[in-house]
This record gives C-alpha cells, structure tokens and sequence, in this order.
C-alpha cells in the first residue's frame, strides 16, 4: 500500500491573502485578444483593457470592443494598444502602436489625436491640466490637449526616455531608462524641473508603487527595491517566494500586501510582517492563477485586483475575506489526491477524512497541516469513524478494474496508526454506513440493508419489506430514540430494532409518498429533515411538510444537510448551498465561488468539526466554511441602463438615425417614433465583487403597476402608445440587497399623424357631417316608410342583430352600407379565426383580406376611427371577456388564448378597456 504525506506549512500563513478566488476574462468570454497589456476603470466603475486586438471595456457582464477601422475615422489607429488611462478628468486615453486616441463618450468612439508624425506610444501620465507626458520607445513627448502642442521632454539637454511613472508628495516620480528615479515638477514652463537630485539605481525602474508611507517600491529586472524618503536610503527586498527577478508591476490590496508581478507569477509582499507568500503554492485557494506572464496590476474602487496576462487574458481577484474556503487538487503540486469528493468525516483526534471518487482516500491533520493520502483504495463510497476503537477506520469502496489493487473494493478497515489495511466484506455497492448497537455496522446499500460485523466480516441482510421486493437504500440515520430511519430510491421508512437486529416497520402514513430519499438529518429538537431529489421535507409530530423559502428548493436534489453552530440548517444541493432557518422558515442561496462551478455537491459527503467549521464535499473539492464567518453584502450597488434596440436593431449614438441625440448613459430622455414601438433596454451594473451574481427589477411608468424580476438583464416592451414614459430599473448584490438608487430613463412615443390633435379635430368634424346628413335623411324619409314598418321590423330584426355587432366597432352614429358590411364581418372574421396567435400582425391580416397594408389601414380607419391594431386588441379584449363569462379557464390561459404575449400586458390592456382588472371582472362574472 502506498501512502504519502506531505505538511503545508504555508497553511499557516494563510490569514492574511488566503481564500483568494481567480476568475479569468479571455477570449472565450468575449474579450478580443488574450494579450493585455494594461487596465484602468472611469468614472462609471468599468474596466478598460489595452489589447492586442483593441481596446475592450467591461462592465461587469458585457464586453465592448473598439477596433482599428479603416474605413473610420472615429476608430483608434491600431489594433496594437499598448496601454490605456484614465486621467484625472475621467477621460480615458489609448496608447497604440500608431499613435494616441481620446474616448468620447457622446458619441462612443475614440477621436484621435494629431501628432507630428506616426508615433508608438507606450505609455502616459497626466502632470498638469490639459498636460500629459507621453511615453515613445525614443523619448517623451509633453503635450498639451487644450493647446493642441507638443515637445520633447529633455533633463540637463537631453531627451529623457521613461518605464515608470508614479506621483508622490506633490511631484511626479520617472523611472527612466538610464536607470534613475527623477523627481519632477511640471509647472507652466515648457520643461519640468527636478525638486531632488534623482537615484542611480541598479536597474532600470520597471514600475513604481507609492501612496503608503514614506517608501516608494520600485520593481526591476533585478527584484523589489525600497527607497526611503525620510531617510534616502535605498535597499533590495529580499523575498523567498519570488518567482523572478524580472518584475513587471507592483499593487497595494486594501490589506495593505503588496503585489508583485513577475514574468512567472504573482507573489505577495506584507511590508508591515517582512513576510512573503507565492500564491501558486496554495492547494486551499479558491482557484489558481490563469498564467505566469504577468504585464499589469490594477486595483478597482472596490478594493479588487485585476491581473493582465500576456496570453490568458485577465484575472480577476476578490481580495475581501471570503467566508468561504476550497481544499481541491493541484495537478503536480502537493494537494489532495483527487477533486470528486464522494465522503468526508472527522475522527475523535480532529483529523479530516476525505474520500475521493477516484483517487484514494486522504487524511488531513487540521492543526499541523500534514496531509497523508492512502493510495490502495482507489474508489470511495462512504467513510466511517470507528467509535469503538479510535485506530480503526472502515471505508466502503469499489473499483471498476481499472486500478489493480488488493484492497480496491468492499469494506475495508484501516488502521490509522499502523497504516495497515484488511478486507471486512466484498460488499461494493454502499452508500452509507452507520454504526449499531453491539460495535456492529448498518450498511446501506444498492442491494439492500445488510447488518456487518467487522470483526469477523459476517453479514446479514435486513428483511425490509413483506414481500421481499427490491429495496435501493441510499441512507441510513438512527434517531434519538433509537428508532432505524432507511431511506431508500422506492421509500422512507421508520423502524424499531428488535432483538437480533430484526426490524418493526413503524412508518407514519404521511410518508408513505416520500421517494428518493437521499440523505437523513435529525435537528436539535428532534425533528427528520429528509432529502430528496425533489427538495426537502421536514417531518416533526406526526406531520410532513415541504421546506424551503418561496419554493427555492422545488425540484432541486438534496445531497447533504449539516446543523451549525448557530443552529441553522446548511445543505447541498445540486446547485449551490443552501441556508435554512427552520425557525423564521427564511432561506438563501450561497455559490463558493464565481461560475459557480463549486455548487454541485455530492450525496452525503458532509460533516462538521468541534469548532463548528462545516466540511461539505463536491464535485470540484472540499468546500468549507465557518457560519459565524458569514456576513451578508450590504454594500449598494448602482445599475445602470446599457444599451436600447429598436425593432431588435440596435441604436447607435450619433448615428444619423434621429432617435438618440446622445450616449443613453448621458441621457436623461429618449424620443422614438410611434413605429419604433418594439423597443428592448439592457442593464447592467459595475459591481465585481458579486461576480455576476446580481438581480435585477425594472418597471416602466405607467405601463407597468409593479416592478417586474429581470431574467435576462433586459427589458422589452411593444405596442406603445404615444405618450410619456419613465423606465426605471435597480440592482441588486449578490445577497439580494437592493440599492436606493435608481438608473432612470424617460422615453417619449410620438404620436401618429392620425392620432394628432389636428386628426382628431377632423376626424370628429367628419363624424358629426355623416351623422347631421344621416339624421336628416332618417327624417325626410320616415313618412314613406310608415306603410312598411311592419315588414321593415321583421327584415330589421334579422339583420339588426349582425349590424349591432358591426355598428359597436364603427364610429358612433356610422351606418354601414352592404358591402362595408361585408368587408368588416369579414375582416372580424379573419382576425377571430387566428386571435389565438400571439405574433398576428397587420401585414398578415390585410393578406388574408387580399389588400395592402395601407389600403386596409385606411379602409380600417374610415369605418371604425381606429387603427387595425386597435381593432385587433378590441376583439381579443372581447374574446376574453368570453372566456371569462363562459369558461372556467385561468387568466393566464385566457391570455394565451386570447393572443396577450403576457399575463402583464393582458391585465394593463384589461384594465383600459374595461374600467377594472381581469382579477376582478372574472370575481364579478363567476359569482
């Protein structure tokens, strides 16, 4: 048997940076190169990346790209950009291999700057208003936006080429290329003066950190330097976790650590503790590093580090302490032996057993770090600490064949002193085991509930069942009172163990539904919480009812529950951790780490420590966490509306269309025309540290009554009318608090030419001519009519009864003739026989009727003073109300079928054409 054993002292160390999650932006999330070469954030909190394939801004969610156009002048020069910036007026500037380009955000495009000539600009730093020293691979240009001006930088009359830049008390530090830290003032005069004699250092300063102290940090191709402004000193930090010497850039995290990037990784610097942790190291971080390349630091106003690589992109890194800890495996590093987590337990002396699904078993000593993994059990099902003898330990385990092993599965029993193993049973097919009264083992398993006594190996199986049918059992628990809990794919079941371990079937009738129970868990007062693949149960006094806050836990798998400390319930589920106050029956979802590619947790790989820290396996690792460490976010976020299309095309500022003056983010109000009625709005919000676990409501005032969840981070709306809108939208954290504060845009609908003031002045002016005319002649021809009144009623009640459906659609007063009378019958003929199709539109109607678009529309006008698509909604409204009066249909199936696209625009289009909402008309009909 193969043992091996390694001591992670550094886990030590691990107060300070520990815990750290590295989530990568590269290509395949939508970024346009993987190389990048330098990052900034503006005003608005998103991040702007300097590319090889452009500039490329982020907000949290969506990249942007802006890309070298030929054919655009309003495009950066080149592709190649070496570096981007934010100055101190917010601007952000792009310094590519062609020149420099300024960002407008009006129109959301770079405007580039007129230079003497073709220059690759490295890099720049802003000295002054309107004043900026340009960085070439030659010299430095001093350039003055406002004045358009431009000159070579020069120190004692020579032209001065610089890596670094950084400011300090008031002046601005330049590691130049000869190898010496210049301290410069630049004031109105064409050159800069030195307030110090600079520093000859042994390499040229590669860059430069600042802002804490009197130290300024110096990074070279020759390590880290310290100089000491009180008292001029300059030294070589040593540093035992460096990875090279050549360092590419230094940044402070809100801890105060210093991070230092290198050509083959990230090290991290406490200057206050003189101590020094390579990153890379750590088998108990969240995730890895994406590369060793690194080229650029960057820390957000929310304390986050951005990582640039020369090909993986960028990582982006929470640096606040996270509640939440990874123990995973690290291929070729000295970690656990495998990440699918199948079992864990915790023995009498603190040590953490941690089965693996296919890569032996692994003990992990909590308080000295050694970890030890025992390579001849290849497969493991379930572990379980012996309560009898604390040397022994029994795993159930199974192997497929693939791994040649004496002891590859069945029941084996451990010896943790010794490291000596022996075969107990051949029983491969456990899920759970448990111990018995007597030092005996309830095991479960796919064949059934077996009784295993392992010292001698000898096992019975448990009669279950009358009739001897085939029980999958997946999880045994004994309670307080003894009873036998076997929890199975087909049943629950309670038992009373008699003598020689027979069972008494005592089940409670309310559970006789309960299938699939996956894993057992008894609370402090005694009540069963049972998972199940269809969420979970809670059973107490006789009673079973289904848990979970909002139906949060409908249909998700139920694979391990654990009562903390704080004696609230923590479970694993299929997708994500679940809390659960049994109390205020309140619960909430928590993801360990960003992609949520830690939330699949395995079934019944659980348990907790004296100390109350909780150890839950998944399918990528161990996930641990002390509940009394979790807090949660209150931190506000600010959402902000990112985009709008129009007809599904999107709009362009500055584009010529006529529909925004401005950038949406600038804008406060928005006019489209009454056939840009179909209009989409995107939101978003700069909130990193959530790691895209945002929320989102929106609402559009008046169309909406109450704010509506967004799935998508996006907003549409159709069939506007003309008016006055306010769309309002706010966002939330990633513990669902949201902000006060709202991103608001007004959106203004112009009328039709037919639904102006001057329309409807003529359209009434013509209506009261037909009706005056029509009056008149009802008059002149009465006393001829006399004679056949009688005969006249009986053809009039004949026909009546179809003219007073046709008459309620035309404009009041307007008597059809026969063949308007024909074409409208026709025409509510047509749209009643495909009302139920929620996409009908005009086009589609006027060629069922043979006509044009126009011709209808007019034709549809004339007759009833309304469009075709108001007639449209008037007969759906109508066929509703029929459905109601006549059916005992939902609302929501009257909505479909009635052609609404949403319970919501049904119920507002209702309430306009009815005078109250759907709710109540159908309370009123169906009394």
């Amino acid at each position: 048997m193969a043992v091996t054993t390694f001591i992670f002292a550094i886990l030590m160390q691990l107060a300070s940076p520990g815990g750290l999650s590295f989530r990568n932006l590269s290509m395949d999330q939508g970024l346009s190169n993987n190389t990048v070469s330098s990052i900034c954030q503006d005003d608005r909190g998103m991040i702007w990346m300097a590319t090889k394939g452009g500039v490329n801004r982020f907000d949290g969610y969506d990249t942007k790209v802006f890309r070298y156009d030929p054919d655009d002048e309003n495009s950066i020069q080149s592709n190649l950009v070496n570096y981007v910036y934010a100055d101190w007026n917010g601007t952000i500037w792009a310094c590519t291999a062609d020149g420099l380009a300024r960002f407008d955000p009006e129109t959301e495009t770079f405007l580039r700057t007129q230079l003497p000539q073709s220059h690759s600009i490295e890099s720049m730093t802003m000295v002054g208003p309107s004043r900026y020293i340009l960085a070439e691979s030659s010299s430095t240009i001093l350039y003055d936006s406002a004045l358009g001006t431009h000159s070579d930088l020069t120190l004692d009359g020579q032209p001065v080429r610089f890596y670094s830049s950084a400011a300090y008390a008031g002046c601005l530090l330049l590691g130049t290329t000869k190898a010496r830290l210049e301290f410069l003032n630049f004031g109105q005069g064409p050159q800069a003066e030195r307030v110090r004699p600079s520093i000859k250092l042994p390499s040229p300063a590669k860059c430069l950190l600042t802002g804490r102290d009197s130290c300024i940090w110096i990074g070279t191709n020759r390590g880290l330097l310290c100089y000491r402004m009180d008292s001029g000193t300059l030294t070589k930090v040593e540093l035992k976790s460096l990875l090279s010497e050549k360092i590419t850039d230094l940044e402070y995290d809100a801890a105060g650590n210093i991070w230092i990037g290198t050509k083959y990784g990230i090290s991290l610097f406490n200057p206050d503790k003189g101590t020094d942790i390579l990153i890379e190291e750590n088998p108990f971080d969240l995730s890895e590093p994406s590369d060793i390349g690194v080229r650029d630091l960057f820390r957000d106003r929310q304390g986050n580090i951005w990582v640039c690589y020369s090909n993986a992109g960028i990582d982006f890194v929470n640096t606040s302490s996270k509640p939440f800890h990874i123990m995973h495996h690290c291929p070729g590093k000295k970690s656990i032996s495998g990440d699918n987590i199948r079992s864990l337990a915790i023995d009498k002396g603190g040590n953490l057993w941690i089965g693996t699904r296919y890569n032996s078993l692994n003990c992990f000593n909590r308080s000295s770090g050694e970890l030890t993994i025992y390579e001849g059990i290849p497969h493991i099902l379930c572990n379980l600490c012996s309560d009898e003898d604390a040397d022994l330990f029994y795993i159930g385990a199974y192997n497929d064949g693939t791994t040649d092993s004496e002891h590859r599965d069945g029941i084996i029993e451990l010896n943790k002193r010794t490291g000596a193993m022996r075969k107990v049973s051949d029983k491969k097919d456990i899920n759970d085991m448990i111990w018995a009264d007597g030092g005996l083992i309830w095991a479960a398993c796919l064949s059934g509930l077996y009784i295993l006594n392992p010292s001698d190996g000898e096992s019975r199986k448990i009669k279950l069942t009358d009739d001897g049918t085939l029980t999958r059992v997946q999880t045994v628990m004994v309670d307080r009172e003894g009873h036998l809990w076997v929890g199975a794919k087909e049943s629950l079941n309670e038992y009373v163990v008699g003598e020689d371990y027979t069972l008494e079937r005592i089940t409670a009738p309310v559970l006789s539904g309960i299938v699939r129970a996956q894993v057992l868990h008894e609370g402090l007062d005694g009540s069963i919480w049972i998972g199940t693949s269809d969420g979970l149960f809670l059973y107490k006094g006789g009673r079973l009812e289904k848990a979970g806050s909002d139906g949060q836990l409908e249909g998700r798998y139920i694979n391990c529950i654990q009562t903390g400390h704080d004696s609230l319930l923590w479970i694993g589920t299929d997708n994500g951790l679940y809390r659960y106050d049994p109390v205020r029956k309140t619960g909430k979802f928590y993801y360990p780490s960003a992609g949520r590619k830690y939330s699949h947790f395995n079934l019944n790989a659980s348990c907790i420590g004296s100390d109350g820290t909780i150890y839950m396996g998944t399918t990528r690792g161990v996930v641990y966490f002390n509940p009394s460490d979790i807090r949660d976010n209150s931190v506000s976020v600010k959402p902000r509306i990112s985009g709008i299309t129009v007809h599904n095309i999107e709009v362009n500022p500055g584009d010529g269309s006529g529909v925004l003056a401005r950038s949406i983010d600038l804008t406060e109000r928005i006019t489209i025309r009454h056939d840009q009625d179909a209009i989409s709005l995107k939101f978003s919000c700069t909130d990193y540290a959530s790691e895209g676990l945002n929320s989102f409501e929106y609402r559009l005032d008046p169309f909406d009554d109450e704010w509506v969840h967004a799935s998508n981070r996006e907003a549409t709306y159709t069939n506007l009318r003309k008016g006055d809108y306010v769309f309002r939208v706010r966002a939330a954290n990633s513990d669902g608090v949201f902000s006060e504060e709202e991103a608001v845009l007004g959106i203004t609908v112009k009328p039709a030419w037919y639904e102006t003031t001057l329309a409807e002045v003529c359209f009434g002016l013509i209506v009261c001519s037909i009706l005056f005319f029509f009056i008149k002649r009802l008059l002149g021809n009465a006393r001829k009519k006399n004679e056949a009144i009688l005969e006249n009623m009986r053809q009039k009640y004949e026909t009546d009864m179809l003219k007073a459906r046709l008459s309620s659609y035309t404009r009041d007063g307007y008597v059809l003739n026969a063949d308007e009378e024909a074409f409208l019958s026709g025409l509510i003929a047509k749209i009643e026989g495909r009302i139920s199709e929620q996409g009908l539109s005009v086009e589609e109607i006027a060629s069922d009727m043979c006509m044009s678009r126009s011709n209808l529309h007019l034709k549809v006008s004339a007759l009833t003073g309304a469009s075709t698509i108001d007639l449209i909604k008037r007969i759906r409204i109508e066929k509703a109300c029929w459905y109601i009066k006549n059916t005992d249909l939902s609302l929501t199936e009257i909505a479909e079928k009635a052609g609404f696209n949403s319970s919501t625009y049904f119920s507002s289009c209702f309430r306009r054409a009815m005078g109250l909402s759907p709710s109540a008309y159908l309370s009123k009909m169906r009394k």
